[in-house]
């Protein structure tokens, strides 16, 4: 068994009559416990979940998430809630708001949130993790994002 940061893997090194299975990998999952301590601070422990899972992986990906990238989620996040309220006061439909990766991209290079010449390799970095969801050419968070931006 070895541990490296929040991961751990398995490895079986012997068996007897069959071929060593592969190295499992787990994430540890913090998770507040349902009672105090003495002096009332809330306890905590940890699950181990495997990381084959798409949660897990999400997990992971949400842990490693850069200072740039999150800033990108920021932006991201405060234009679909401002498309939103647009929308709104129109009297239409603000679950209709979509936001255009050029639009998020310029918002960001004139915001100084990321350089246009880091812009492609963040973004990608954020489509890569599953944290941006990109349908042709509108973007938006995935359910993991706010997570990451917190």
């Amino acid at each position: 068994m070895v541990k490296s940061d929040d991961e751990v893997t398995i490895t079986a090194k012997k068996m007897k009559d069959a071929d060593e299975p592969d190295p499992i990998k787990f994430l540890f999952n913090p998770v507040r416990l349902p009672f105090t301590d003495d002096d009332g601070e809330p306890q905590y422990s940890c699950v181990l979940q495997n990381l084959d899972s798409e949660v897990a992986q999400q997990l992971l990906a949400t842990k490693q998430v850069g200072e740039a990238q999150k800033a990108i989620l920021r932006v991201l996040e405060s234009m679909i809630a401002e498309a939103r309220e647009t929308l709104k006061s129109q009297s239409r439909d603000p679950d209709k708001a979509l936001i255009e990766a050029r639009q998020l991209r310029k918002k960001c290079i004139d915001g100084a949130t990321v350089t246009a010449k880091n812009w492609s390799r963040t973004f990608s970095g954020l489509v890569e993790k599953n944290l941006l969801i990109q349908d042709g050419v509108h973007i938006t968070l995935s359910d993991f994002a706010k997570e990451a931006i917190q």
